[in-house]
């Protein structure tokens, strides 16, 4: 059994300011925080010095103790609104944040740090120092210039590690991550998809998107898309656009955005406008264009405007979806009473309703690469989603796209089933292999000189079973009634990789639910968006309302 690591925290007398941060940060990685006094460091693995006493970090430093002082509260605070930040080159830097630039408001007092001989730079700020590393004996001691945020009860730690504020939290998390090298959780390399939203597929284009366009120009820049598609709009499809998505599959995919796109069709729970109806309309409408139109579809629900009800995540489980894509800050705005972690959607993805991933989706906006590249530092699937517009200028933002990700070292383009396969962390303890899983099915591949298998699934509560199926090769195991952690397995020599599936407990049969009657406000409102977005390309004066609106 891997122990946990044993962080001291001194400049924080009795947890005044900064008990729930580590509260928090201790639901991320394995480590125990421990208030110390400030060179009292002989017992703990790392130290964190909270009041800018770099005395106690350096001489900490010097006996080999990693150190990480927080320099905020000396000198002349710089209140500048927005910073550009500039990640160093150096190996001390996650290999996601080497190098790239990025532009952060500044919401909190910086103080520039003074650099010196020997000093690693690892970020700065319009040019000033802002985070370095100083060698000291036969260790190092990370400076910052701004303090860690004071967490509050009802705080959540992505909204201290997002795309407009980073700079307060990134620091310690990557010191606390590199602690706990060897004994946390990692897993492969992120993927990344782009996912427009909305387009029909009654003629060969849409708006500015012409899917066949669209393929080719994913092919020739070597990235994936997916078409989030209405499950309202399935009933035709144009014979071209069915050969296309036929011919680029998988680069061009499918996938589910809600059932009728009407605003609050999956947060709205009344009798006959249900959860468990709406998922199950959705679902068929899908299963007919599979069926009529041969074109195959992701399991993956994307709800309208990214509003998502906590219940709907049970029933679409149990209907069979393998994941869904939400907004960590949507989900909870719009799920006001429930109770979450302080840090939902740091994780590789969430598992709600009893076990569906929920991948956290990234917004085209004007600081979608700061997102990408934070979801590429947190090992998180990255999927950016924008509408149709996002294909003007000769695709010239899926371009940008494609250069931001296949720059980004071991990162791979994938439609999002190959994200959900892939969707696990691993540890190695020895010959075994301990594996996370952060989906429902994974293909796992084996490093080698592992003989055993562990396998753990974070939504099982105690006292929970499911069945849990291995397959290597044509060969499949069934372990029945498997917890939360299963006994370690033993892998045939040679095994290249391993096949796992979670069953859902209680599934639902489609043909066993009640669909919800067809009304007509749905197709007229359907009828006036198809009509704005198609008439977009081609009338300046319609894109410029839609871009004011």
């Amino acid at each position: 059994m891997i122990g946990k690591k044993i962080v001291g925290v001194s400049g924080d007398p009795l947890n005044q300011r900064y008990g729930a941060l580590f509260i928090a940060l201790a639901q991320l990685y394995p480590v125990e925080f421990c208030e110390v006094s400030p060179r009292n460091f002989e017992t703990v693995d790392a130290l964190i010095v909270l009041d800018g006493n770099l005395a106690a970090g350096l001489e900490a430093a010097a006996a080999g103790v990693p150190s990480f002082v927080a320099m905020g509260g000396t000198g002349e605070p710089d209140r500048v609104a927005n910073a550009h930040v500039r990640f160093g080159s150096s190996r001390r830097i996650d290999v996601y944040l080497r190098g790239q630039t990025m532009v952060a408001s500044r919401k909190s007092e910086f103080h520039p740090l003074v650099l010196r001989d020997g000093d690693d730079l690892l970020a700065s700020e319009d040019g000033c120092p802002a985070w370095i590393a100083r060698p000291c004996g036969s260790g190092a001691c990370d400076l910052v210039a701004a303090s860690p945020p004071a967490l509050r009860e009802d705080e959540y730690l992505f909204q201290y590690l997002n795309a407009r504020r980073f700079m307060e939290l990134l620091p310690l998390m990557h010191f606390l991550r590199q602690r706990v090298t060897g004994i946390g959780w990692d897993g492969p390399a992120p993927r990344a998809c782009f996912v427009f939203d909305d387009p029909s597929f009654y003629l060969r284009s849409y708006g500015f998107l012409n899917f066949r366009r669209l393929a080719e120009h994913a092919t020739a820049h070597n990235y994936f898309v997916s078409v989030a598609t209405i499950p309202l709009d399935t009933w035709w499809v144009n014979k071209d656009v069915a050969k296309t998505f036929q011919s680029f599959n998988p680069r061009l995919s499918v996938l589910v955005h809600g059932n009728n796109h009407t605003r609050h069709e999956m947060l709205s729970a009344r009798k006959q406008f249900n959860h468990q109806a709406v998922a199950a309309q959705a679902m068929h409408r899908m299963e007919r264009l599979a069926r009529r139109r041969g074109i195959s579809f992701l399991k993956v629900m994307e709800a309208p405007y990214g509003a998502l009800a906590n219940s709907m995540f049970q029933n679409l489980l149990r209907l069979g979806y393998e994941g869904a894509l939400c907004t960590t800050e949507l989900l909870l705005r719009h799920n006001p009473g429930e109770t979450w972690p302080a840090a939902i959607g740091m994780d590789r993805s969430e598992m709600l309703g009893g076990g569906l991933p929920v991948i956290p989706r990234i917004k085209m906006t004007a600081g979608w690469r700061n997102d990408v590249l934070l979801a590429a530092f947190l090992r998180q699937p990255i999927v950016v989603v924008g509408h149709h517009q996002d294909a003007a200028d000769e695709m010239t933002t899926l371009k940008e796209f494609a250069e931001t990700v296949n720059r980004l070292e071991g990162v791979t383009g994938s439609n999002l089933e190959g994200m959900l396969r892939t969707n696990y962390k691993q540890r190695i303890e020895g010959a075994v292999l301990a594996v996370r899983m952060y989906s429902r099915r994974l293909n796992i591949r084996i490093p080698p000189g592992i003989q055993r298998l562990q396998i753990h699934r974070p939504w099982l509560e105690k006292g929970r079973t499911e069945l849990l199926v291995i397959s290597v090769g044509n060969q499949a195991k069934s372990v029945e009634d498997a917890g939360s952690v299963t006994d370690e397995l033993q892998i045939p020599d040679g095994a290249g990789s391993v096949e796992v599936e979670s069953k859902v407990e209680n599934p639902l049969d489609l043909a066993a639910v009640n669909l919800p009657s067809e009304v007509l406000w749905p197709v007229a409102r359907k009828i006036m968006k198809e009509i704005r977005d198609r008439s977009t390309s081609v009338l300046p004066m319609a894109g410029w309302l839609r871009r004011r609106a």
